[in-house]
């Protein structure tokens, strides 16, 4: 008698494909291509953390010699500024308050005006440079704000030192009272760069700080120079007069030159001239509305362009020097100077017929006056044998 046993196979091991609907089954390609994913995602391991053999030390001390070149590299060329701090070499990372940095190169595509307070607009957002019309000398002298602040509450500094104040009293516009500084009196062509403090900056520069610094550093390069040519203008579809302007034609010239001086010294100078025509966006007077007391001789000029409303002409002439000679270790004679030739012309609000500060017998149809004011503006550090204190000390 035969007998045969027969051993029971176990079943097969359930997959989910088995048992998932067909729309959420895995495919073999899907499945490797999610993996190449999560492993492109995955942190790299760094040299110093992985496990190194006894017999690969002299390896692992060659990847810490390259990685410390990159690091000395990487420090090199960070952006160093002293603004806002006494130590020196501080960068603006290492700053415990904020300091806005712009280089040359961003300076210079800001002007686009030929004017450094409307450059520091466009650059800074803290910064205000507002346009006065209508408004007498303010036309000429426009002040700087930062912060929302009054024009005199923000230092302004060339090369650490403190820049005087204009000999204009602001009595028109938005801050009447104030004497700011002539920001568009810098030479643009001599900036290098341009650093700006907000916070603390009152603590350690006093009260007239209390919006911030802007500090001017002039360029220093000891050989070399640069030149350049612009031409702008503006073209503008006036809609309240039904215009078509083109105006405020604009040519700057510029150039700049370095000499050294020993081995370590150097005397940058340049110079700079610029013409600007006027604007006008003027719409139709409302005599209603901006005369004294409406009188009928005032509603006569309803509907006439009596105002000036834009930039002023304006010819500006420039000249600086930035030196220092090193005279023993620790020891340097410097001395910089500024100088600005400007002429313009501006205007102020319309006198009505009627209003008080009309004379009816000279003026029977009223009258705007017109400003003109020649002005040269100059800024002179000489030099002195001691260290130069560090820029932004508020010495």
């Amino acid at each position: 008698m035969n007998t045969r046993h027969h051993a029971q196979l176990p079943p097969p091991p359930l997959r989910l494909s088995d048992i998932a609907p067909p729309h959420l089954r895995l495919r073999p390609r899907a499945v490797a291509l999610a993996c190449a994913l999560l492993a492109g995602m995955a942190p790299p391991l760094r040299a110093e953390e992985a496990a190194v053999p006894q017999g690969q030390e002299q390896g692992r001390q060659t990847v810490q010699e390259q990685g410390g070149g990159e690091t000395a590299a990487r420090a090199s060329i960070d952006q160093v500024t002293v603004v806002g701090s006494r130590a020196r070499n501080r960068t603006v990372f290492d700053s415990s308050v904020p300091i806005d940095r712009f280089g040359a190169r961003e300076v210079g595509n800001a002007l686009a005006s030929g004017e450094v307070g409307a450059a520091l607009q466009n650059l800074s957002p803290s910064i205000n440079f507002p346009r006065i019309e209508s408004s007498g000398a303010s036309d000429s002298v426009r002040g700087i704000q930062l912060r929302g602040l009054a024009p005199d509450q923000v230092l302004v500094l060339i090369n650490g030192k403190r820049r005087h104040t204009s000999a204009v009293l602001d009595t028109e516009s938005s801050f009447a009272g104030t004497v700011p500084v002539d920001i568009n009196a810098i030479p643009p062509g001599a900036i290098d760069h341009i650093e700006i403090l907000r916070d603390g900056a009152g603590a350690q520069y006093g009260s007239d700080a209390v919006a911030g610094v802007i500090n001017i550093v002039l360029k220093n390069a000891k050989q070399g120079g640069s030149a350049s040519v612009s031409y702008g203008l503006n073209h503008t579809d006036f809609a309240p007069t039904k215009q078509t302007l083109t105006d405020g034609q604009t040519k700057i010239v510029n150039a700049d030159y370095g000499v050294p001086l020993g081995d370590a010294g150097f005397f940058r100078f340049g110079a700079e001239t610029r013409r600007r025509s006027p604007t006008e966006r003027a719409g139709p007077s409302d005599a209603g509305w901006t005369s004294w007391n409406s009188t009928p001789a005032d509603l006569a000029l309803d509907g006439k362009v009596l105002f000036k409303s834009g930039d002023s002409k304006q010819n500006n002439d420039y000249l600086f020097y930035n030196s220092l000679l090193p005279l023993a270790p620790g020891v340097d004679a410097y001395s910089f100077a500024t100088l600005n030739q400007r002429k313009s012309d501006g205007s102020a609000y319309f006198r009505f017929p009627r209003d008080p500060s009309n004379v009816p017998a000279l003026y029977p149809q009223g009258y705007r006056p017109v400003t003109q004011a020649t002005r040269p503006t100059s800024a002179w550090w000489p030099a002195c044998a001691s260290p130069p204190p560090p820029v932004g000390t508020g010495t």
